[in-house]
């Protein structure tokens, strides 16, 4: 049996609780690129404050990478 792992990252400032059998520099470097796709939004002129549209716009540019 596949143990998981419990690693801590940061994302857009705020830290999440991932549980993965995934090692940890692969859920770190996960957790950068999603933080980094978030800051490219945020530099396009989106209010910080607006959080969830900022995610749910690097969600779909990360999924049209795809």
């Amino acid at each position: 049996m596949i143990k998981s792992k419990v690693v801590k990252v940061k994302i857009s400032g705020q830290d999440y609780v991932v549980r993965s059998t995934a090692g940890q520099q692969y859920l770190e470097k996960v957790a950068k690129y999603v933080d980094d796709k978030m800051e490219e939004i945020k530099a396009s002129g989106i209010d910080d404050s607006q959080q969830l549209r900022i995610a749910i716009l690097a969600a779909m540019n990360i999924t049209d990478e795809l």
